[in-house]
């Protein structure tokens, strides 16, 4: 986010979850998405966002429902 804040949006959200999917999909841990801005950094793994994303969006969790 050059321009703008460091704070995710649904968009990243999102982007993260299709990550997810994808890394899960290939027994690959995600350990991070980092958005970076002229005003700091957002760290999904500091925030524990990326743990409910990972829930959420694992090849695993989505087979089961």
């Amino acid at each position: 986010h050059p321009n703008g804040s460091s704070l995710p949006s649904v968009a990243d959200d999102e982007t993260t979850g299709k990550f997810q999917i994808v890394c899960s999909y290939h027994n690959v841990i995600l350990c991070d998405h980092f958005i970076c801005s002229k005003n700091g950094v957002y760290s999904y793994a500091n925030d524990k966002k990326l743990n409910e994303i990972t829930k959420k969006y694992s090849v695993q969790n989505i087979v089961k429902e």
